[in-house]
């Protein structure tokens, strides 16, 4: 099957589907904003805009399934204007209205609509989504049911500790300042670090870090522990190291419909997750012992040792939890709309 790949910033849970669909047989084209992982495909056309998307799209007449990536989710719109019976999913990384309560007013009188999300979903055919929650609050809001893929790794990305163990929590992924704006508050840390107060290692792993010239963001987290800023796998790596992985945190509400990426790249690593305020994460490592669901990092320090057990349970059902368990529930969605 031929499918066409569109992202604007090609994240991880791209290549995360890819490389399990192109090991399958599938033929895939990707259009990118972002050259990263880029060395897979059968081809890569790089866009800057609608204008160049539209203009790389009309290439390809003989696609047979567009996967559009979001965000942003106006993709979908190019791709049925130049194509208006072409079959395309739309894949949900992320959805403003999961970034604000229900009843978030604009000025505290107007409803927000995001008219960019809504217009792309009524372009596409099918809806993929990373969590079941997130499947649950889309069905509410537009009637459709989504496709459960969540971001889980190739197993292509499992790694086994062999270097030295540095021990320790790794909290990877974005951050924020704090008081910057509501949209932001789950990926402010703050708090969650002061609590550890250097009683045990504290490695912060984000991409954003700029280490050649001032950052606010990086001059502010430095204060509570090691700054880490390595590429994909070498992440994966280090993360195989730490005794614990951070998923969660002790505020923002966007951690009630995650399934996030960094929890499956420290399955990859194998290591545990200790886990705040994330209930999909937390079900998960309940029902194979490969974590810790804690409300505070007093809990934490109390439980550390128990990363051993947990490590070992790990190692012993990842493959319960890498994405070629979902490759066919993708491929039953692509072939679903060929028909």
């Amino acid at each position: 099957m031929k499918i066409g790949i569109i992202t604007k910033h090609n994240c991880i849970r791209v290549t995360k589907q890819a490389l399990p669909l192109m090991d399958a047989g599938h033929e895939l084209h990707l259009f990118t904003n972002d050259m990263n992982f880029t060395d897979f495909y059968k081809t890569v056309n790089y866009y800057e805009g609608y204008g160049r998307l539209k203009n790389s799209v009309e290439q390809f007449p003989d696609i047979d399934i567009w996967h559009i990536h979001n965000e942003p989710s106006y993709m979908a719109v190019v791709v049925r204007n130049v194509f208006p019976k072409a079959k395309i999913v739309l894949d949900m990384h992320d959805s403003n209205y999961l970034r604000f309560p229900e009843d978030h007013q604009i000025n505290g009188n107007e409803k927000v609509v995001w008219y960019e999300e809504d217009l792309s979903i009524d372009a596409a055919d099918e809806i993929v989504v990373p969590s079941h929650e997130m499947g649950r609050l889309l069905k509410k809001r537009t009637g459709i049911k989504p496709t459960f893929i969540p971001s889980a790794c190739p197993r292509s990305s499992f790694r086994v500790s062999m270097n030295k163990i540095r021990g320790g929590l790794i909290s990877q992924g974005g951050h924020d300042l704090p008081g910057v704006d509501e949209l932001g508050n789950w990926r402010e840390y703050t708090d969650i670090y002061k609590q550890l107060n250097y009683r045990r290692k504290l490695h912060i792993a984000c991409p954003q870090f700029n280490f050649n010239k001032g950052d606010r963001l990086r001059d502010h987290y430095e204060k509570y522990g090691e700054l880490v800023k390595l590429p994909y796998p070498q992440l994966i790596e280090f993360i195989t190291t730490c005794s614990w992985n951070l998923v969660g945190n002790t505020k923002g509400h966007v951690w009630n419909n995650a399934l996030p990426n960094k929890f499956f790249d420290a399955v990859a690593a194998g290591t545990p997750s200790v886990v705040f305020n994330c209930p999909e994460v937390a079900k998960i490592v309940k029902k194979y012992d490969i974590g810790i669901v804690v409300e505070s990092m007093d809990e934490l320090i109390e439980r550390w040792d128990e990363h051993e057990a947990k490590r070992i349970n790990l190692y012993k059902c990842r493959d319960d939890l890498c994405m070629e368990k979902y490759t066919p529930d993708l491929e039953k969605l692509y072939q679903s709309l060929r028909k």
